[in-house]
């Protein structure tokens, strides 16, 4: 084999190498992206959770009710803010579809006219693939 063979030979297996590492160390980093972003909206619903239970045994029902408006009106706002970015989930969800239909009522009863808008778009989303029966 000539030298520049050897050369274009090595070149060509390096050139393979540090994309497999650049791919697999893109993959570890979204890995690990994921993980922290699967943490903090657990952290953030366990704390929900442990706010409304506490205002549930204190007996403080407004206390309960503002902050799940505002978690119910910060959750929809942000799903509506991705719907451009996200992909479909290829499959049915029908218990994310009722579960913001009840939030898409709840928002018409109380006056939150921008929460139910925002509902409905989220909705068209998931839809894309509800199965028809």
């Amino acid at each position: 084999m000539g030298k520049r063979t050897s050369m274009a030979a090595l070149s060509i297996i390096s050139l393979m190498a540090g994309v497999t590492l650049g791919w697999w160390l893109h993959a570890v980093e979204k890995e690990k992206s994921d993980g922290l972003i699967a943490v903090v909206r657990s952290a953030e619903v366990a704390g929900l959770c442990a706010n409304a239970l506490g205002a549930v045994e204190d007996g403080r029902a407004s206390t309960l009710r503002g902050l799940l408006e505002n978690r119910l009106n910060s959750a929809v706002n942000e799903a509506a803010a991705r719907i451009s970015r996200a992909s479909s989930p290829g499959f049915p969800v029908p218990n994310l579809i009722e579960g913001l239909e009840h939030a898409q009522q709840y928002a018409m009863s109380k006056g939150m006219r921008d929460v139910a808008a925002k509902c409905g778009r989220v909705l068209e989303f998931l839809a894309r693939d509800r199965v028809r029966a």
